[in-house]
């Protein structure tokens, strides 16, 4: 789904742009510096409809939660904090794909900082959701990382019968397998037209 995309402060200025890069996803860096203001996002699709969404309301204090990627097989992921009296807290992030998790890890802010490096060799294939913790436990910051899968799904569809007459019960049979012949669950979503 190709898209570009403006985002704009309370007065209607243009104060970052973006487009999709594949498959409707994108990343663009955004630095907010007027607290408690409104800022907008303007998505336009190639279709020419656009969307317009009003963003969460910028706080004065708090986390900013940053992934990037850091050489060949690593992920950085950095914590920034304006909160003088959370200096030396210990932080921790927990990383989870599937219900299944694959990162545990802890830091200290030094100066408002802390960071966290990853190996992407332990993150499970597809979509892991980061979430930041402090030391009460509680949840201050999301983050999504997608790892492309490392093998392709093989999908094969197999129907009961060659032919069917009008509203006649139709048998299909799906299984799903890795490249490499191991059988994997599937969600699947089908559409029937006539």
């Amino acid at each position: 789904m190709d898209a570009e995309g403006t985002i704009l402060d309370a007065q209607g200025a243009v104060l970052a742009q973006f487009k999709t890069l594949k498959f409707g996803l994108g990343k663009f860096a955004f630095t907010p510096t007027q607290e408690g203001s409104g800022y907008t996002a303007i998505l336009r699709f190639s279709n020419r409809e656009s969307v317009t969404r009003k963003l969460p309301s910028v706080q004065a204090q708090g986390y900013v939660l940053r992934l990037e990627e850091k050489g060949q097989g690593q992920l950085r992921i950095t914590v920034a904090s304006n909160l003088a009296e959370r200096s030396g807290e210990e932080l921790f992030l927990i990383g989870h794909a599937g219900q299944k998790i694959s990162v545990s890890e802890a830091t200290r802010l030094a100066n408002g900082r802390g960071e966290f490096v990853l190996n992407k060799l332990g993150l499970a294939d597809g979509i892991t959701h980061f979430t930041l913790f402090n030391s009460r436990k509680q949840p201050l910051s999301e983050r999504l990382y997608f790892q492309r899968p490392k093998q392709q799904l093989v999908i094969a569809a197999a129907l009961d019968k060659p032919q069917y007459g009008t509203r006649e019960k139709v048998t299909l049979q799906l299984s799903a397998a890795t490249s490499g012949g191991k059988f994997c669950p599937l969600i699947c979503h089908l559409l029937c037209i006539d």
